[in-house]
């Protein structure tokens, strides 16, 4: 059982502000304390366990996981971005044919973030189990869920960028290493390999039931019951689990209390919010970004700069790419959030389209912009895809649903497409269109066993495993990138 473990004992120089397991702790698996604190100490009052739910928050807002860097890996190994506009090598062009180099180590921030987060929650999972402190069951419930509900989706995006997916072999197929509770600092010493896919995506599945059925409905900024079943819908679909994945995306469209809004406003209105308590109707979960704590500016420049010749990521564009599709077929997705500029433009002079999705609600992308994680339109979309792929339900639902989206996005409705296929089709292209850098494509075309730019679904040319964690643990496989 040691594979399912953290070290118990927290680093001195690790605890302050409530932050836990920093970047100046070495060993994101392991942690091996300096000098170690008792960890009943950390954890007498209610205020204590929060603020470390509060540092895993920090993890998952951090520009290297949702902040940007999760958002960004995605796309670059996925199509919708546009490699000839990418020169050179190392960095981006690294992703051209995924050959990484010993030294670039792409994901080693979010590796890093993502098990930092994993460490707050099972901390404050134990302080809960072990009645470390005094609070009301309600308290006591919410903090619980929350931490559950952190460790699920830093464990999900950790294996869906650094291992197989989970539609090749995932019984076989080495994950990564499963952390869900405290380790004594002699177990911490113990060296445990991968867990296979099939096993994190179990452990995802538990954490989040069990989160849906302890988080309040409405926690102002933070985890919600209904981000909870979101996420659910989210693992269910990307096991091709169709009935799940309806029963859970249903359940929020219908109980939830969230709406798609109305034109040209629920186009834009989800990525241009900012602050503390601003959300826009259409969002299940976000991370808040505000004056004094912004780590969204490497996601906002990465894809948009006011100055066109100076974005570093460019849309697709050609037949059958992403900027073609928006044109053609986006409504007021390409009018609001593809910037066009001609080579004669003396201002942003550039041949190639590009986005200001994450631009935020300034046009030189300066002031903060909260992140949108998942929203209402993939809860239609995937009930949509579901209800499709199982039968029984009638072509005008699947339809409905569909319509829905493209109502949101200024599109005439579909009331002619039939058949199972044809079908499928419609979804997966809304889907496509409405959810474009949003960290949805790469993990679509994977699920689907789709090529993405020429490379095979089940490549093994995924993230490498940093090279701290595979130098310092032999046991941990590291990925081939056949």
């Amino acid at each position: 059982m040691l594979r399912n473990t953290l070290s118990r004992y927290l680093a001195l120089g690790c605890l302050a502000a409530g932050t836990v397991l920093t970047t100046s702790c070495e060993k994101y698996l392991d942690i091996k304390p300096t000098r170690e604190l008792l960890f009943e100490q950390g954890f007498d009052t209610p205020a204590k366990v929060d603020a470390f739910l509060l540092s895993g928050y920090n993890r998952l807002q951090s520009a290297n996981f949702y902040g940007g860097q999760v958002q960004i890996v995605s796309e670059l190994l996925g199509d919708n971005l546009n490699f000839t506009a990418i020169q050179g090598s190392g960095g981006d062009a690294d992703f051209r044919q995924r050959q990484f180099s010993i030294f670039s180590n792409p994901g080693s921030n979010i590796w890093e973030n993502g098990y930092q987060a994993i460490a707050n929650a099972n901390l404050a999972l134990e302080a809960v189990d072990k009645n470390l402190f005094t609070a009301d069951q309600a308290t006591k419930n919410r903090i619980k869920g929350e931490a559950l509900f952190m460790r699920a989706i830093a464990h999900f995006e950790l294996v869906r960028l650094f291992a197989k997916p989970y539609s090749n072999n995932p019984g076989s197929d080495p994950g990564i290493v499963l952390r869900t509770r405290v380790l004594s600092s002699n177990e911490a010493a113990q060296k445990v390999g991968r867990n296979t896919v099939g096993e994190v995506y179990a452990q995802v599945i538990s954490d989040l039931q069990a989160a849906a059925g302890l988080l309040p409905t409405q926690n102002a900024d933070r985890a919600t019951s209904w981000a909870a079943k979101a996420l659910l819908a989210r693992v269910y679909l990307d096991q091709n689990d169709y009935s799940n994945a309806a029963q859970q995306a249903d359940d929020v469209i219908q109980n939830g209390g969230f709406s798609l809004g109305t034109p040209p406003e629920s186009v834009v209105g989800p990525f241009r919010q900012v602050g503390a308590g601003q959300r826009y109707s259409s969002v299940i979960f976000q991370i808040v970004n505000q004056q004094g704590s912004d780590q969204a500016s490497s996601l906002r420049n990465a894809f948009y700069n006011y100055f066109g010749s100076s974005v570093r990521l460019y849309l697709n564009e050609g037949p059958n790419s992403i900027s073609d599709a928006l044109r053609q077929r986006g409504g007021l997705r390409y009018d609001s959030l593809v910037v066009v500029n001609e080579v004669s433009d003396p201002t942003t002079p550039t041949p190639y389209p590009y986005s200001n999705k994450f631009r935020g609600n300034d046009a030189f992308a300066t002031n903060p912009a909260n992140v949108p994680i998942i929203r209402l339109q993939e809860m239609y979309l995937t009930r949509a895809e579901a209800r499709a792929a199982q039968g029984g339900a009638s072509e005008s639902a699947v339809r409905a649903d569909v319509n829905a989206v493209r109502a949101a996005a200024g599109r005439p409705a579909d009331n002619s497409t039939t058949g199972q296929q044809n079908l499928l089709a419609l979804v997966r292209d809304e889907r496509r269109l409405e959810l474009f850098l949003e960290n949805d494509r790469y993990h679509q075309l994977r699920r689907l066993q789709l090529p993405s730019r020429g490379i095979a679904f089940n490549s093994g040319r995924v993230l490498p495993i940093p090279l701290s964690e595979v130098n310092g643990n032999p046991n941990i496989e590291q990925n081939t990138g056949d």
